[in-house]
């Protein structure tokens, strides 16, 4: 027996409205399980230790993205621009400031100090490799706007002969190190690091 139009009607509409339910759920539960999977934003850790191993995990990639943004590298030479391998887990023993006399005046009081060393490559022409082991000092501190970058000092470290040579002591608060670290501060500060970018 035909149904009457209105009833047919009605049922088209419980149909449609069902259809429609059952894929908007499983839209949101493919949106639950796609959050769930993505990558969160981790917020910058107040504590020294935690703050000190979250930076040094990630000073690679900020490093070599500073490097392959500098434009001294766009001219042609005789070595290929070095690019940062890996780093080392941070120490935090503090030294004193006394052998830094020029720079002394501008570190202010209650300061943290931290200590990581980097493994660096580079390639001439003739396709030699030098590998070069550097020391980097990280001086912080804490503003109302979070963790900063007083100042940075790094102790180059290459091959010389037969013999392995470490430079004194040279602020490169402009440099590679201190770039990275500035520009991974204000990703850290605003809590826009990603998790996956972690390493353990």
């Amino acid at each position: 027996m035909k149904l009457p139009f209105y009833q047919r009607l009605f049922y088209l509409v419980i149909l449609t409205s069902s259809n429609f339910l059952l894929n908007d759920g499983l839209r949101t539960k493919k949106s639950i399980a796609e959050d769930h999977n993505a990558p969160k934003m981790t917020s910058c850790p107040q504590e020294l230790v935690s703050f000190g191993n979250l930076l040094t995990s990630h000073i690679t990639e900020y490093g070599n993205r500073v490097i392959q943004k500098s434009g001294k590298y766009s001219r042609k030479l005789d070595f290929f621009p070095a690019y940062i391998i890996t780093a080392s887990k941070p120490e935090f023993e503090p030294l004193s400031f006394n052998q830094f006399q020029s720079e002394k005046q501008t570190i202010p009081d209650g300061v943290k100090q931290i200590f990581f060393t980097s493994l660096e490559r580079q390639y001439s022409n003739n396709k030699t490799l030098i590998q070069t082991q550097n020391y980097h000092w990280l001086i912080m501190n804490q503003t109302s706007e979070g963790w900063n970058l007083v100042m940075a000092f790094t102790r180059f470290g290459y091959p010389q002969g037969d013999k392995f040579v470490v430079s004194p002591a040279r602020n490169t608060t402009n440099g590679v190190i201190g770039q990275a670290v500035k520009i991974w501060l204000k990703d850290c500060n605003f809590g826009t690091l990603r998790e996956y970018t972690i390493k353990n």
